[in-house]
Order: structure tokens, then sequence, then C-alpha cells
């Protein structure tokens, strides 16, 4: 199994999107592939430690030639089709947005809401 790492763009770090739970693939790129089924291993190898994580065992780095930054508070980690943000402490789900409507996308979050009511 493979997971794909996507780091945001706009590196909102302390503002991770659990506050937003659906997300624009617009506002990541797609920065590796770690062959793990593993969100905490996917996370732990694409950390600079002792190198940069583009050189550790099992990770496809897939932007050669831009120097990468360690995977952080508000990126994202999917892994089986399952997008999880990385959270303050662990990693929360999150769902890709599927369509440009607004109102759409308001009616999308409001439905995963009926549970509660």
């Amino acid at each position: 199994m493979v997971a794909i790492v996507y780091h945001s763009i706009q590196r909102k770090f302390l503002l991770p999107e659990i506050a937003r739970p659906i997300v624009s693939k617009d506002e990541y790129v797609k920065v590796c592939e770690v062959d793990t089924e593993l969100f905490s291993v996917a996370f732990a190898k694409t950390q600079h430690e002792r190198s940069a994580w583009v050189d550790n065992v099992g990770v496809t780095h897939l932007q050669p030639g831009n120097p990468e930054r360690s995977t952080s508070v508000g990126d994202i980690i999917e892994i089986d089709g399952k997008p999880y943000c990385v959270d303050f402490d662990g990693f929360a789900p999150v769902t890709w947005k599927t369509s440009s409507s607004e109102a759409e996308e308001i009616v999308q979050a409001l439905s995963g809401l009926k549970s509660f009511i």
C-alpha cells in the first residue's frame, strides 16, 4: 500500500484543516509517495531528522529539484483513497472537495451533522 503526501501551498501550520473538513486539492501539492499503510509511518518518513526525508528508504519524491520541508500540521496524507489532515495530536479525516459550487459544499458539510441532530 502507498501513502500519498500533500503539502499545503499556503502553509497553514496554525490553522489545521480539521476546522474545514472539506478541502480542495488546488490548495495542496503532491510531494511524495511512501511505501506504508500507516499514517504515522508516512508522517515519520517525511521529517528531516538526520538527513533530508527525500533520501529515506520507501519514499518516492515527486517534486525533484524543489526543496522540501517536513510534513506539518495542516498537510494531508492519503491512504487507500482516504485523506487525513495532520493535526496537532494525530490525524483527522477530511474530504476532498468535489465541486466548486459553494452551495454544494455547504450542503455536503451539513449532511455530516445529521447524526448529531
